[in-house]
């Protein structure tokens, strides 16, 4: 799922990470390995969010795609794995108040 300025904003407070910026050299190898994504970086590793389309609701799961080594200095792929709290979306939002 690719996300907007305010949902990256969004993202960004409420899970303490960090977005790959669209332009960054590494995106394209991401995007070939995991799909067309906006991706975030935390002290847990590479992350993306998806909505389900179930719900009807704003909120996001956090799916976690590869965590660091024992270094923090490479990325070790693992299976896609669900953070067990949500991202709700709506916040940041205004509401016209």
């Amino acid at each position: 799922m690719k996300l907007n300025a305010v949902q990256i904003s969004t993202v960004e407070e409420q899970l303490a990470c960090e977005v790959i910026a669209d332009d960054s050299s590494v995106v394209p190898r991401l995007q070939e390995t995991f799909g067309d994504h906006t991706f975030f970086l935390s002290q847990q590793g590479l992350s993306i969010v998806e909505t389900d389309p179930a719900q009807a609701t704003a909120a996001a799961n956090v799916i976690y795609l590869a965590s660091w080594d024992e270094d923090r200095k490479s990325l070790l792929v693992h299976e896609p794995k669900v953070r067990p709290e949500a991202v709700d979306l709506t916040q940041g939002k205004s509401d016209g108040s």
